[in-house]
């Protein structure tokens, strides 16, 4: 799978089938470190609750400094309006793995 995919995949995960959006979170995945950036990027442009929580779980199991940045941020108190995104991404960095 290339580059040119990756915006494609993420589109996906909007979907509102849950075969093609959990079809979309694997190949993401299996692209490792390579999806971040544009995973962080769709978050910071405005993506849903649902889509969001994806991206950052997409984003913890990858792992790498630039999910860490991203989390970093997440957690921050006051800069994303929902409390999930900041719980899931306060999770990550306290469990030690980052």
């Amino acid at each position: 799978m290339n580059a040119d995919a990756i915006p494609i995949l993420i589109r996906r995960l909007k979907s509102l089938d849950e075969a093609e959006r959990e079809s979309a979170r694997a190949a993401l995945i299996r692209l490792d470190e390579a999806v971040v950036e544009p995973l962080a990027e769709a978050f910071y442009s405005g993506v849903s609750e649902a889509v969001g929580l994806d991206i950052l779980a997409i984003v913890i199991q990858i792992g790498g400094w630039e999910a860490r940045l991203l989390l970093a941020d997440v957690a921050q108190e006051g800069l994303f309006s929902y409390a999930s995104w900041r719980s899931l991404a306060r999770e990550a960095l306290d469990s030690g793995a980052y």
